[in-house]
């Protein structure tokens, strides 16, 4: 049998790297102790969010309570500057004005 395609059980290599995501020329690229705090940046940012629409209360939960912590449901106006806020810190952190070299 001196067939190729019976040799390899996937069949012949067509073409490679076709399934690799293209790295945007403006996006930094984290490793280390920044890739941690740019990923707890995010789940904050989403935990957040989850808490403000389900109505989550730290007080409630634990009894405890602190001064200047915000009450939840927030109003939306309140709502709406944390999420844009957060979402520009998010970007700017994630994307650079412009492209590296």
């Amino acid at each position: 049998m001196t067939d190729q395609h019976s040799a390899d059980p996937q069949g012949p290599i067509v073409a490679e790297g076709v399934d690799d995501e293209p790295v945007e020329s403006n996006r930094r690229i984290f490793t280390g102790r920044t890739y941690l705090v740019v990923a707890a940046m995010s789940a904050i940012y989403a935990f957040f969010h989850m808490a403000a629409l389900n109505g989550m209360s730290i007080g409630e939960l634990t009894g405890i309570r602190i001064p200047l912590l915000p009450t939840f449901p927030m109003e939306t106006w309140n709502f709406r500057i944390v999420h844009i806020a957060g979402a520009l810190i998010l970007g700017f952190t994630l994307y650079s004005a412009r492209g590296f070299v």
